[in-house]
């Protein structure tokens, strides 16, 4: 199994919510959120704040 298909059988295995309208899939998009702001060096460390930038880019994954 390769590296790529062992994270997509990760997400597909993330426990989202559930709204009205069908399931909710906040997790999954955080997820990618943070790995987009580490990969543009703005998480550097294993923490890390909401601020505009995280929003802005959970916003525009959303």
């Amino acid at each position: 199994m390769t590296r790529l298909s062992k994270y997509i059988t990760a997400f597909h295995r993330i426990k989202q919510g559930s709204t009205k309208i069908g399931p909710a899939p906040h997790k999954s998009v955080f997820l990618l959120t943070l790995i987009d702001l580490i990969e543009r060096g703005m998480i550097t460390q294993n923490q890390f704040l909401v601020d505009a930038d995280l929003v802005a880019t959970f916003q525009s994954i959303w």
